[in-house]
């Protein structure tokens, strides 16, 4: 089997049978897969990979807006990808001091876009707001979701979704 192959993402072989394991919003999902007193792993297989399937189908993967506009630890400004920035410049009359906030455009947005406001323009407050603003225009040009390891088969927009799509037909 190749490394990445698409049949047993998120499944993993054990000495008894077979564990899958996925994760949606940060929640693990696991359950393990047993063999058998027959010791039929095929067939072990077929349920972990219909109860992965499943799980995909139910469970939303995440959008690229929503994956980064994940808060980390280390933010101290209270919105991802808006940063507060202060450049020291030369002067003839010495050196002078610019301080500004900044909105990052994400991971995705090709090329990639800052934009900042000037605190001795707008005032701390009203450059920090107009950041969050620009941050926040930025990421609603995102599309599609964040699933860097999900096969195309299982993605939300895939052939798998489009299949089970069927119309509800009402008679009139």
């Amino acid at each position: 089997m190749p490394l990445h192959d698409p049949e047993m993402y998120g499944i993993r072989a054990c000495p008894t049978g077979w564990s899958v394991e996925i994760t949606r919003r940060g929640t693990v999902y696991q359950r393990y897969f047993a063999a058998g007193p027959t010791g039929d792993r095929a067939a072990a297989l077929a349920r972990a990979q219909a109860w992965r399937d499943e799980l995909v189908r139910k469970l939303p993967a995440q959008t690229k807006a929503e994956a980064s506009q994940r808060m980390r630890r280390n933010n101290t400004t209270g919105c991802p990808g808006v940063y507060r920035m202060e450049q020291k410049r030369k002067r003839v009359e010495g050196v002078q001091t610019y301080v500004f906030w900044s909105a990052r455009s994400p991971e995705g947005i090709q090329p990639p876009k800052t934009k900042s406001f000037s605190v001795q323009t707008y005032g701390e407050q009203g450059a920090y707001e107009r950041a969050v603003e620009a941050r926040e225009a930025f990421v609603r040009e995102l599309q599609g979701y964040h699933l860097p390891t999900v096969p195309r088969a299982l993605h939300p927009d895939g052939p798998a979704a489009q299949a089970a799509f069927t119309p509800e037909l009402t008679a009139k």
